[in-house]
């Protein structure tokens, strides 16, 4: 056997675990690129399911406020832009949770 095929298979060895070693780091790369993008999805769902969650607590809130002004205008102790305001602030709320 010649001094050159036996170098040569020696180099198609050392390139092939070289490409072995580039095809596991992008593998594990991109393992930690969607790992990464997971997190943030899931941080992101649970940001707008908190989003939500405070926009219907506002808006229950303005709900009941809107009553208690209404029925404190009907009774004459509020005023027509107290009625209004609180009016404004029950749609404002309500676009909000919508």
């Amino acid at each position: 056997m010649p001094i050159s095929d036996w170098w040569g298979g020696s180099y198609k060895l050392k390139e092939h675990e070289l490409k072995n070693d580039a095809a596991r780091n992008n593998l594990n790369e991109k393992s930690e690129l969607l790992k990464l993008q997971m997190e943030k999805a899931y941080k992101e769902l649970t940001e707008s399911y908190q989003q939500i969650s405070v926009a219907e607590s506002l808006a229950s809130q303005a709900r009941e406020h809107l009553q208690v002004v209404t029925d404190n205008y009907e009774a004459g102790i509020l005023s027509t832009s107290d009625l209004l305001e609180a009016q404004a602030i029950f749609l404002r709320n309500r676009k909000m949770a919508w």
